[in-house]
């Protein structure tokens, strides 16, 4: 789960800031293009090595990159955390590479910035190639984007390399509507850490090796799934193994207690949810990684960032259930997806979860309502929260509503169904479609279709139109608003 508040301006520094080039041969700022690039990373091969005296991490990815297209390119454009300079990119045969690298604001979000590099590769149609970018300098986080959950810092105390700081490269412009239209990215990763002794680096992914040498220790992993993010958290860090889930739960000094109870938490969701949609897709472990408060959780295929506060509040959790649902998630094939039925289902799966498993009557009436007054507050702060459909909620940056309003469009389903046929209509959806994706027309045509009511008239209202809006916003009860479609 990610959320964006809107910030703070960049320092004047930062914003003409330019990184020189020797091998660089031109000087002009590049457009951002249209289309976005078709270029694909299907592999990283990624190793850092962090200095905790100078505060700095140095770098090195060697990616295979895939062209899908009939049509041969000449270049490829990656974006990198501003603070990181290229010292060199290879290719494949070692030799070197001409590049441009500056420091650019996102076209469509100024307070965003990164280090662009244009890098001077012929990759052939339909082929691929390889090259290795060696690049490195201090994390300061990104605070002054507005995404006020990445204060990224190289420290004893806790240190992460996460893409939401771009702590590695990744192919694309600098705008932030290209990022959304790429979709959701699939790419296999090995990840080597060194760092000193003592300290622990934690993945989502399999546990190579680690090896120690002159007081530093490099850890290694590969993944398990195709990955979409790769996250190297470092800290001091122990584990709780559960065997019969074949997880793992790194936890912060003194939490081991927290670690133990979001262990059995993640046994007994995993197993009420396959009861509810089936097995999840080639389940075949997952970590929980605890990173303090403050610094965001976010699942990925195989693991979930989370909080400590879930570790330390049995009345957090519901934020951990959030994410364990979120492996019966289906890839959204919408070109700019509002994220319905990814983060307002994981919402409305979270309360659900809390009154099944914590036996907590009316969790999920109390979720909506919460959810209800978040979104009358979004409504007072930006105009187009009211007046945008959720079908567009992608394509006007509006995708956080998909939290609150799109929760509440699942549980006018839940009311209007009944709990075990929703239930029973999502298995049969992610069934049929949690491998390839679908579109949200999709999702609607089979809820339609196995929920056997008509939900022309909701879907108008609050999928297609804004009457729903107008309803949530109005002292009409929920009981009051499902009943005006029956």
């Amino acid at each position: 789960m990610r959320r964006r508040i809107w910030p703070v301006k960049i320092s004047a520094f930062l914003a003409v800031a330019t990184f020189a080039v020797a091998s660089a041969v031109r000087t002009n700022r590049a457009e951002a293009p249209s289309p976005p690039t078709p270029l694909r990373i299907i592999f990283y091969d990624l190793s850092y090595a962090l200095d905790y005296d100078r505060g700095l991490v140095s770098g090195e990815a060697r990616l295979t990159i895939q062209n899908p297209t009939t049509t041969p390119g000449a270049k490829i454009p990656f974006v990198l955390y501003r603070l990181f300079k290229v010292d060199k990119i290879l290719d494949a045969a070692g030799k070197p590479l001409a590049y441009v690298q500056r420091v650019l604001p996102f076209e469509d979000w100024k307070e965003f910035q990164a280090n662009f590099l244009e890098v001077d590769l012929p990759i052939p149609a339909q082929g691929r190639t390889e090259l290795t970018i060696f690049f490195g300098g201090p994390l300061l986080g990104n605070t002054e984007s507005g995404m006020q959950y990445v204060k990224d810092r190289v420290d004893k105390a806790f240190t992460i390399l996460r893409s939401d700081c771009l702590a590695y490269p990744e192919i694309g412009w600098p705008s932030w509507k290209e990022r959304r239209s790429l979709g959701m990215p699939q790419f296999d990763y090995r990840l080597r850490v060194d760092v000193p002794t003592g300290l622990f680096v934690a993945n989502g992914g399999d546990f190579v090796e680690k090896t120690e040498s002159a007081g530093r220790t490099t850890f290694v992993y590969r993944n398990i799934k195709p990955a979409w993010r790769i996250d190297a958290a470092i800290a001091p860090y122990k584990t709780v193994e559960d065997g019969a889930t074949k997880s793992r739960i790194f936890f912060l000094p003194g939490d081991e207690a927290g670690a133990r109870n979001v262990a059995v938490a993640l046994r007994e969701t995993l197993a009420l949810l396959s009861r509810w949609f089936g097995p999840a897709s080639a389940f075949r472990g997952f970590s929980i990684i605890e990173v303090p408060e403050g610094f965001g959780s976010q699942a990925d295929v195989t693991s979930i960032l989370q909080t400590r506060d879930a570790f330390v509040d049995a009345a957090k959790l519901p934020q951990l259930y959030h994410e364990i649902s979120h492996l019966w998630s289906v890839p959204a094939r919408d070109p700019l997806p509002a994220r319905l039925e990814s983060e307002g289902l994981a919402m409305f799966l979270q309360y659900a979860v809390q009154e099944s498993r914590e036996g907590k009557a009316g969790a999920l009436k109390e979720g909506a309502e919460r959810c209800r007054k978040r979104f009358a507050e979004a409504c007072g702060k930006n105009a187009k929260a009211a007046g945008t459909p959720i079908i567009d909620f992608g394509k006007s940056g509006l995708t956080d509503l998909s939290y609150n309003k799109g929760m509440l469009y699942f549980y006018m389903l839940d009311k209007l169904a009944g709990r075990d046929r929703f239930l029973s209509a999502w298995a049969d959806f992610y069934r049929r479609y949690g491998q390839k994706g679908a579109t949200t027309a999709e999702f609607l045509g089979r809820m339609d279709e196995t929920l056997g009511i008509d939900l022309a008239r909701l879907n108008a209202d609050w999928i297609f139109g804004t009457k729903a809006s107008d309803l949530l916003l109005s002292s009409a009860s929920f009981d009051e608003i499902a009943a005006s479609y029956r």
